[in-house]
């Protein structure tokens, strides 16, 4: 015999049903289970030939070509408003993306976009002044004083096509709110982050 079907059993309704009241438990809980068993899993069964907990997709009768037609266009509808809604959320995705790299690390430049600085010349500038960082040797990294280094790290990076490699400072998403407190500077692209 198949070893597939030597472990296949068939449970019938009533199988299932002396099963359940063979139980014979009084408890709350097990009247529940029964109750559940003939009222949602068995129905179930007999309608579609199985039980599942994720919902069942109604199929549409085919047989009427109505009701077919109407099904097929409810759900070229619902595609075309899952489209639609795509297309809003791409540029907010997009942007977002450009942000927040593969490691989920930021660039200065991100940062200091969100606070409203033109380059990441500036916004470096900026943490230089407020003794977080200093470049050497053309790498930003912390000063060794800086007691908050938790909101970045140091990143090595390659470029191939150029045959390079290096370092460079990429700060976690908490470094916006630090730096906007540090700075005294609000997060003027906030939408970026909430999208």
């Amino acid at each position: 015999m198949n070893s597939y079907l030597r472990n296949f059993a068939v449970l019938t309704t009533a199988a299932t049903l002396a099963a359940c009241s063979s139980f014979g438990s009084k408890k709350e809980t097990a009247k529940k289970f029964k109750k559940w068993v003939t009222s949602e899993v068995l129905p179930s069964i007999r309608k579609t030939g199985g039980y599942s907990l994720q919902p069942q997709i109604a199929l549409p009768n085919f047989t009427d070509p109505a009701a077919a037609a109407e099904a097929w266009a409810k759900e070229y509808r619902e595609k075309q408003a899952l489209a639609i809604e795509n297309q809003t959320l791409k540029p907010k995705a997009d942007a977002y993306d450009r942000f927040l790299d593969s490691d989920g690390l930021l660039t200065s430049g991100a940062i200091g976009k969100l606070l409203g600085y033109k380059s990441a010349q500036e916004f470096n500038d900026a943490i230089h002044a407020k003794g977080v960082a200093f470049k050497s040797s053309g790498v930003w990294q912390f000063y060794a004083s800086f007691k908050d280094k938790h909101i970045g790290k140091m990143v090595g990076w390659e470029r191939e096509e150029f045959n390079k490699a290096g370092v460079t400072l990429k700060w976690k998403t908490v470094a916006i709110d630090y730096f906007s407190s540090l700075l005294g500077r609000p997060v003027v692209q906030k939408e970026l982050l909430d999208a």
